[in-house]
């Protein structure tokens, strides 16, 4: 492996771990999001959190959350974290989109 591709790989992986090394779980409330009792904000919360404050779901249009949602699927398996279920996925999916910019 060339150095500068060794580089790059170490670049990528400090980004990864220093974006998630700032636990945010336990200091988001969900008062400020919509519909915060129901399964889908907990899950939302629950997961999400784990490495970010999560966006409100009005941040994006519905046909954007589907790749989000994918691409943070890929974050927790590149940081050996316990991936999202297909329930945990389809709960999540359902109310990012639901609440979504321009769905109301």
């Amino acid at each position: 492996m060339s150095r500068a591709i060794k580089i790059g790989y170490l670049g990528v992986m400090l980004v990864l771990a220093v974006g998630c090394s700032s636990k945010q779980s336990g200091t988001v409330s969900l008062g400020s999001y919509p519909d915060p009792q129901s399964a889908g904000a907990k899950m939302f919360k629950a997961r999400c959190a784990e490495c970010h404050v999560p966006p409100q779901p009005s941040s994006r249009k519905a046909k954007e959350w589907p790749n989000i949602v994918d691409r943070m699927q890929h974050n927790l398996v590149m940081r050996s974290s316990k991936p999202l279920t297909d329930e945990e996925q389809r709960e999540i999916l359902g109310y990012l989109q639901k609440y979504a910019a321009g769905q109301s």
